[in-house]
Parts: structure tokens; sequence; C-alpha cells
């Protein structure tokens, strides 16, 4: 898991992420366009959180890609206790061309999440919390 980092998107990733135009799930918003992200840069798979929902805020809306491939995850989030956050799967929206790889997709999400912690800052003490997941 050491080649997972959170990290600011430079100028040049942040233009060429919205040149690709990927409709933002959120109301409202044209496309992403995200600054921080969770990358694994030997595989080269990111996830970023795309929105919080207004009307249930433990919800919060991520976007993947793995193996350039983008998939979406609608998570809730809970505390077990003051250094425990559990993520439950509301519902995932996986792309057809990740279907035989399910799996994987699921997996490379998680540890992209262990490492993305409380809100997935860069260099965030908040973010070295335990993570625990129910799916």
């Amino acid at each position: 898991m050491s080649s997972i980092v959170n990290e600011f998107l430079s100028e040049e990733e942040k233009n060429e992420f919205k040149s690709k135009k990927i409709p933002n799930p959120a109301f409202g918003l044209d496309c992403l366009s995200p600054i921080i992200w969770t990358i694994d840069k030997d595989n080269h798979n990111f996830m970023f959180e795309c929105y919080q929902d207004r009307e249930s805020p433990h919800d919060l809306t991520f976007y993947m890609e793995w193996n350039g491939i983008s998939n979406r995850f609608k998570l809730r989030k809970k505390w077990l206790d003051s250094n425990t956050r559990l993520w439950s799967l509301v519902k995932s929206e996986i792309n057809p061309g990740c279907k035989e790889n399910e799996k994987a997709v699921i997996a490379s999400f998680k540890e992209l999440l262990l490492v993305y912690g409380f809100k997935g800052i860069p260099n965030d003490k908040s973010n070295e919390i335990n993570i625990v997941f129910d799916f």
C-alpha cells in the first residue's frame, strides 16, 4: 500500500481530467473536476469524493478509475468510536467493462479508502484513523 497516497492534482492533471467531461452525479454541477485524489501510483487506479448527500449527510459518493475504467460508489460513513470509521456500501455502479473483475475493483477501492482515511487531505493527521468495512 506504500504506493497509495492522498495528493493534490497538478494543474496539468486537473485540465486533463476536465477534458474528459465526466458528468458529475451531484445536482447542478456540469462535470467532475477534482482537486484532491487518492491514487495508487503503481497501478494507476484512483478515487476521489464526488459529493456528500444533503438529505443523507452520512452518505458520500466516490468516483473511481480502475484500469482506466470509471466506477462509482455511494457509501455511508459511521463512527464506531472516536478513532474508527465504518464504511457501508449503499450503492455501487460497476462499469460493465469491469464486471468480470468486480471483486478486484472493490478490493482496490477498499485499499484506496484505507489511505483516504478521514477526508483524503494530503499530509493530514486526521487521516490516521482505523477504517473498517461491512462490504
